[in-house]
């Protein structure tokens, strides 16, 4: 039940930062007009486009775009008022934001976990021993003989949840070129994992009859409030962020990814009345 439990972490984290739409933002969204544009600088994010194509099909009214574009471009764009939406995976520097206005809220935060079986004596992993696992240097197609850590990527595409923490924070943007590495420094098999249970099948891992335990990295428990804090690193939060020139209507859309600090400044600039903000 422990394992359940912490196995779904990812689902858990992203279903309480992506609550069901509010009513104002739904009435909003419902009698809106003409053109929003976002910039999308992390590529695809699903979450949001999801919400964006919900949007966008209930009012044939309201056109909502979304284009890729690299960090800076996007934030001159929403400094200029030509998009009005920015997802991203960063944020601008506080002094950037505190200058040109701009408004950030994170609304998901993907994890990657890493796991070993039961029997394993290995508690705990560092992020800078996960990165020499990767390194060119020192991997090894030699067959698996119990002197090193034998990874099995579980979820090494993008439709995989926590593939662009993993990608980002331990893979450092190399590619990877096969599923198993070695690193002479351990004794047993290490398996990594960067989805929730439902997901564990599909992205490639799913061995009912393997008992497994979460590791710590660099000493932290992947716990959800560590996740949330940032003091859990092998983690990407998603942030979507506004500015005065963003208009009502994307401050709505931003709204139905369920954030409540877009309830709240929505209810300070008269976006949206407090009687219907939930």
């Amino acid at each position: 039940m422990h394992l359940l439990k912490s196995l779904l972490l990812v689902a858990v984290i992203n279903a309480a930062m992506n609550l069901s739409a509010a009513v104002g933002y739904d009435r909003a969204l419902r009698v809106a007009k003409g053109n929003v544009n976002i910039a999308d600088v992390v590529g695809n994010e699903k979450a949001f486009r999801r919400v964006a194509f919900t949007v966008a099909t209930s009012n044939p009214k309201l056109n909502v775009s979304i284009n890729p574009m690299p960090f800076a471009a996007a934030f001159a764009a929403l400094k200029a008022g030509k998009v009005q939406i920015v997802v991203t995976d960063r944020l601008p520097s506080r002094s950037q934001r505190q200058k040109e206005g701009i408004r950030c809220f994170r609304y998901a935060i993907d994890p990657v976990l890493f796991v070993v079986k039961t029997d394993n004596p290995l508690d705990n992993i560092s992020i800078s021993d996960l990165q020499k696992i990767f390194n060119e240097d020192i991997l090894s197609w030699e067959p698996f003989t119990k002197q090193g850590y034998m990874i099995h990527l579980a979820g090494t595409h993008d439709n995989c949840p926590g593939f662009r923490a993993l990608n980002q924070v331990v893979l450092k943007n190399r590619k990877i070129k096969a599923k198993y590495y070695k690193l002479e420094k351990a004794s047993e098999l290490v398996i990594l994992t960067t989805a929730s249970k439902h997901m564990l099948g599909f992205c490639g891992f799913i061995s009912p009859g393997v008992q497994v335990k979460l590791l710590k990295v660099d000493g932290v428990e992947p716990t959800i409030k560590n996740i949330m804090s940032g003091k859990y690193r092998p983690s990407v939060s998603y942030y979507v962020c506004l500015n005065e020139k963003s208009g009502k209507t994307a401050y709505a859309i931003a709204g139905m990814l369920g954030t409540s600090r877009v309830r709240e400044l929505m209810q300070q600039i008269g976006y949206l009345p407090a009687s219907i903000s939930r």
